[in-house]
């Protein structure tokens, strides 16, 4: 997919890695990049505007996604699963404990943003995963077994319904990522935009190519 020109949504923009994927996609010649965070402050950058997003709450991405109409181009680095939890979720309240539930939050922003993707041309979806996250596929006793099986099972159905409107999903495995608190790599500036470059160079030399491919690895 070509960067320039695009209209970009980076979730988990407060962090370290998604900070560098602002960064880097303005870099690249990106027409304008939504920051989305929890708490989205200001910031002086031209053609970065900062959004709020919870991926927690999900009544907040239909409405985000009614707001940013000209998206073309989504790159998640959110929801990371803490080893030992079992999923969990508090219906009352319509909370989704995103540590807990890795797959929820990526199928909801998908189900969100997947008309405006396709108005907008198809576009694409990263999904920037921790190396770590696949340790539950490896070793069958590990307690979050169920959950990374159905987060990565779900994967193969999101590329054939994104695929039908033209729109690529990648997935990029990364030896760190830092959303939720997993690292903090802030002030790992070098590491960061390391990280952040190999996202994107993944993403452009998929160019034209709906679906996904063999996950490139940062290291």
């Amino acid at each position: 997919m070509r960067i320039d020109g695009t209209v970009a949504l980076v979730t988990g923009a407060d962090c370290g890695i998604g900070t560098a994927l602002v960064r880097a996609l303005l870099a690249r010649g990106a027409a304008k990049v939504y920051g989305a965070s929890p708490d989205a402050g200001r910031s002086e950058l031209l053609r970065f505007v900062p959004v709020q997003l919870d991926v927690a709450w999900p009544g907040q991405l239909k409405a985000l996604a009614r707001e940013l109409g000209d998206v073309s181009l989504i790159v998640n680095h959110e929801a990371l699963v803490e080893p030992g939890q079992p999923p969990t979720a508090d219906a009352h309240a319509g909370f989704v404990d995103v540590q807990q539930m890795p797959a929820i939050p990526l199928l909801q922003l998908i189900d969100a943003f997947a008309p405006v993707l396709s108005t907008n041309g198809g576009g694409a979806v990263v999904n920037v995963v921790s190396m770590s996250s696949m340790r539950a596929l490896w070793n069958q006793g590990h307690p979050d077994v169920g959950s990374r099986t159905s987060d990565w099972a779900m994967r193969d159905g999101l590329r054939s319904w994104l695929a039908a409107q033209g729109t690529q999903l990648l997935y990029f495995r990364s030896a760190l990522v830092d959303s939720l608190g997993n690292y903090d790599l802030s002030s790992q500036r070098i590491v960061v935009d390391h990280i952040a470059s190999r996202v994107l160079d993944w993403l452009e030399a998929n160019d034209g190519a709906v679906g996904i491919n063999r996950p490139a690895r940062a290291h």
